[in-house]
């Protein structure tokens, strides 16, 4: 059994191409559409039912080796833009931490006190005057409200 497994793995690469071109005449195959009985659209690789009126699809033809050759080396260069942007960002980033903590690091310990507003102070214009408060009545002192409204004798003037 030893002996047997070298020549299977020797002749599978073999094999797997084999199946691949089995394989690729089913991609080209054509396709139909059309409507069944209930209204579907259908699409298949076998010819409709007889007396079915459908449509031959004409797919586009597989990429060539070259073009799928020219994509694997766009991707690469696109990979490689990313990667190099990529440590770009990172190198800016560290250098604006770094400069984040140096200036952190110059600033001086004690905070700046705010500048106060030295164009108004309230008590040099009016050093002896306190605010004035006047206390309301309670609420039931309130004097009654008159029921009919206050006739002025002589008509209202204008």
């Amino acid at each position: 059994m030893l002996t047997r497994l070298p020549r299977l793995l020797v002749l599978l690469p073999f094999g797997c191409a084999g199946l691949f071109m089995f394989l690729q005449p089913a991609v080209a195959a054509p396709v139909y559409q059309w409507k069944d009985a209930s209204g579907q659209t259908v699409f298949s690789d076998q010819p409709p039912p007889a007396g079915v009126a459908a449509e031959q699809l004409t797919m586009p033809a597989p990429p060539s080796a070259a073009d799928v050759e020219a994509s694997q080396q766009r991707t690469k260069a696109m990979q490689q833009q990313a990667d190099q942007l990529s440590a770009e960002r990172r190198q800016r980033e560290q250098r604006a931490a770094e400069a984040a903590k140096q200036a952190a690091a110059q600033q001086p310990e004690e905070p700046e006190e705010p500048e106060q507003n030295t164009y108004y102070d309230p008590q040099a214009y009016y050093p002896d005057r306190q605010p004035i408060s006047r206390p309301r009545p309670p609420r039931g002192d309130l004097p009654v409200r008159p029921a009919q409204p206050i006739v002025i004798p002589g008509g209202a003037r204008r």
